[in-house]
C-alpha cells in the first residue's frame, strides 16, 4: 500500500477496518502503527479515516502507555499524520494531540548545544 496505494484506492476501504483492529489488540498495534506510518509517509493514499478525532484519540491515548517502543511508534506515526495529512485534521483534533502529546515534551529537547 505505501508504494502502489494510489493506483488502488478501493482496497485502503477494505483495509481500514482491518488496520483498526488492529490498533485494538495490544499485540499487533505496534505493527500496524509501523505499516501506517509507512502508508501516510510515501503514499497519496486516503488516510482520513486516521485523521478522525475518534482514532486519534485512540492513537494519542497510546502515548500514555508504558512500553517505550509503542510510544515511539505512536509519536512517529503522528507526526507522519500531521505532516501529509495535517489539512484533513481538524482542529479538535488538534487540540487533542497537543493535549496529549505535550506532556512527553520537554523543554531540554530544544537546547541545542554545540559540538566539540
Amino acid at each position: 500500500m505505501s508504494t502502489h496505494g494510489q493506483l488502488m484506492p478501493e482496497k485502503m476501504k477494505e483495509l481500514t477496518p482491518i488496520f483498526q483492529a488492529r490498533l485494538s489488540n495490544d499485540v499487533t498495534r505496534q505493527a500496524a502503527l509501523r505499516a501506517l506510518t509507512l502508508i501516510a509517509n510515501k503514499a497519496s493514499v486516503d488516510l482520513s479515516a486516521f485523521a478522525s478525532v475518534k482514532c486519534l484519540e485512540e492513537v494519542s491515548g497510546f502515548m500514555r502507555k508504558n512500553s517505550k517502543d509503542l510510544r515511539l511508534a505512536t509519536a512517529t506515526f503522528l507526526e507522519a499524520m500531521v505532516r501529509a495529512r495535517g489539512k484533513k485534521i481538524s482542529t479538535d483534533g488538534y487540540a487533542l494531540l497537543i493535549k496529549e502529546t505535550s506532556p512527553h515534551i520537554r523543554y531540554a529537547y530544544f537546547i541545542f548545544k554545540p559540538r566539540l
